[in-house]
């Protein structure tokens, strides 16, 4: 157990999803691979159909469609070709950006909790980085004086795993105040399309209307269940559009148009009724599972905001601590991502808590649920 300690204070989120890679019960990574539907199945079982269609029209035609689809509700669809970039998955956008910042000299206020691969992709270009508590956005005029227009604000909204989300109103404060800085907006949106109808708004509307400068982060792995066939987005104000462009063409000349499709489909049949019906019945289905371990007292969910993501923070409160409780369900096949690298500065409390992805098989949660319900049996059995 003293190596298991010394192992997770020594690695990243990422490298503890990679070994979880082998696990029964994978719940470490917050990547979709929920169970397909009807429909889903339908689309993958057309694939040598989808494959001679892009053989047939141009990678162009291809990219205009997926990026109608994926931005569809927003005011992006007429002016999105010349600032809008198509890559891998998110962390090659984020590779991209961080060499922009080290380019510029900036320095980077990062929002604290997030996903601790941000930090170090960052901090592999030897930036200066500040740590900012993510309620600190809700009043940026007073918590935020040192911002200016050698600095980026870098958030995840909403965030992972909080599910910390900004008001419409709350946001626009803060896009003003950036403005009236000078200095540039950096969003991960990468779980936005989980924040309630209500409660969402058109972020890239606010953006152009108050002219901050700005680039965004989007990925489709986080929301649909392609095998992590998936593309990342960004999009960036014009200010940016030269250096993304070159350096995003050093990185690859294109996505695969099968992976634009495919997405396509799967998006077309999201925004439908039927499929946000069948989307919110499975992740719905999952999230209840895993609540039914709250009629053990040793367990508990926090965070307010856990509903505007696609995940839930889970205490147990038993004479374990939280690598303890790791250790022991990692040794019975489950994975679940501890919360202390997600604090990447140090200064702040991590929580105690794990980090549970709803967009898993359905038999994986209910492994994971039996399991933790196991642990917990036996440690009572042995106090007892």
């Amino acid at each position: 157990m003293k190596e298991m300690r010394k192992s997770i204070r020594e690695t990243t989120n990422t490298r503890m999803e990679r070994e979880a890679l082998l696990s029964h019960s994978n719940l470490s990574d917050g990547h979709a691979r929920i169970d397909l539907d009807r429909v889903e199945r339908e689309i993958f079982s057309n694939s040598l159909k989808i494959l001679d269609q892009c053989f047939e029209m141009s990678q162009n035609e291809i990219e205009r469609r997926f990026l109608e689809v994926f931005f569809r509700g927003t005011c992006l669809v007429s002016s999105m070709e010349s600032n809008t970039f198509l890559s891998y998955a998110s962390s090659s956008s984020i590779k991209i950006i961080a060499k922009i910042a080290k380019i510029e000299r900036k320095n980077i206020y990062l929002i604290e909790p997030c996903f601790d691969n941000i930090f170090h992709i960052l901090n592999t270009e030897n930036l200066e980085i500040i740590p900012v508590d993510e309620k600190y956005l809700l009043n940026p005029k007073k918590n935020m004086k040192k911002i200016n227009n050698q600095s980026w604000l870098w958030l995840v909204l909403p965030n992972n795993p909080t599910g910390f989300w900004l008001s419409k109103n709350d946001f626009e404060r803060l896009a003003l105040h950036l403005k009236s800085c000078e200095a540039t907006l950096i969003i991960d949106l990468c779980f936005k399309r989980f924040v309630s109808p209500s409660e969402n708004f058109d972020v890239y509307e606010i953006l152009n209307r108050i002219g901050v400068e700005y680039i965004t982060i989007e990925d489709t792995g986080k929301t649909w269940s392609l095998g992590d066939l998936k593309v990342g987005i960004t999009v960036c104000s014009s200010i940016y559009s030269d250096v993304l462009r070159r350096l995003h063409d050093e990185l690859l000349l294109s996505v695969s148009p099968f992976t634009l499709e495919l997405l396509s489909q799967f998006i077309e049949h999201w925004l439908s009724e039927e499929g946000k019906k069948s989307f919110d019945r499975r992740i719905n289905n999952n999230r209840a599972k895993i609540e039914e371990l709250a009629n053990n007292k040793e367990i508990s969910f926090i965070g307010e905001d856990a509903i505007h993501v696609p995940m839930v923070l889970m205490r147990i409160k038993n004479r374990n601590d939280l690598l303890d409780n790791w250790g022991e369900l990692k040794r019975r096949g489950v994975e679940l991502l501890p919360t202390c690298n997600y604090f990447w500065s140090g200064a702040l409390d991590h929580l105690n808590a794990f980090r549970v992805p709803f967009l898993k098989p359905y038999r994986e949660i209910s492994i994971a649920a039996e399991e933790i319900n196991n642990l917990i049996s036996s440690q009572r059995d042995y106090d007892e």
